[in-house]
């Protein structure tokens, strides 16, 4: 009787243990949508089971590039997923919606929240205002080279292997698809901001020891500058 009593006690051991798997993998797959920024700025999601994948580029499409599609719901969520949500969260990961962002189909994963601003890195804006940094010299800065503006000022997708073509042919530096761009989105603007090294010492000059040591060591373009920056500036660690 003791021996049955340790096996009931063991069974009901397992089948709990089991249970509790099963609904951590269910779980584990809801997401929480925010369909539009006002769902964003309320925190009143909606639960979706939809999982995030990250999509694979081949060396002439956007090389380099890390963005996200959300799937496993029906057709009809996967589509609106696409055109019609703001942002998703997914465990302790948010991923912004690039396609009402920026005109780009995808997601990106927000790295950081800088006071009222998602911090993100991910592939060349569509946007025409954004278009017209994408050329870089060997240094890392921005030209303004003719070519830039003749085929990268809001041609839109059908200027991009053309245009990446005669830049590289003209050796007039790198084209946009292989290097990732930083991006601010301003939850209170309700719009997306592409980061500079002008922006970046607009942004700091209200702190003159961020400034000017950020001018001092040459205005780097890059994210890791970016984010050392603003870290400070608003105080994240």
């Amino acid at each position: 009787m003791v021996i049955l009593h340790y096996q009931y006690i063991l069974m009901r051991y397992l089948l709990s243990l089991l249970l509790l798997t099963f609904h951590l993998q269910a779980n584990a797959q809801e997401a929480l949508a925010y369909i539009t920024l006002d769902d964003f700025l309320n925190s009143t999601p909606t639960q979706l089971p939809v999982t995030p994948s990250p999509r694979s580029f081949s060396d002439n499409e956007w090389a380099g590039a890390t963005l996200y599609d959300f799937k496993g719901g029906s057709a009809i969520i996967n589509e609106d997923l696409k055109h019609r949500c703001f942002a998703i969260e997914y465990h302790d990961s948010l991923f912004i919606n690039l396609y009402g962002t920026m005109d780009v189909m995808g997601y990106a994963n927000v790295k950081a929240r800088f006071g009222t601003y998602l911090y993100f890195t991910t592939i060349a804006s569509n946007l025409p205002h954004h278009r017209r940094y994408v050329a870089v010299n060997s240094k890392g800065h921005v030209t303004n080279q003719d070519v830039k503006r003749d085929y990268l000022n809001g041609t839109g997708l059908i200027g991009y292997g053309i245009a990446s073509t005669i830049i590289d042919s003209k050796q007039e530096g790198r084209y946009a698809s292989s290097k990732q761009f930083t991006y601010l989105y301003g939850l209170q603007e309700g719009e997306l901001f592409l980061l500079t090294p002008d922006m970046m010492e607009e942004m700091l000059r209200g702190r003159h020891d961020l400034l000017r040591l950020y001018v001092s060591s040459g205005s780097p373009d890059n994210d890791g500058a970016y984010y050392f920056y603003l870290s400070r500036l608003f105080n994240v660690e």
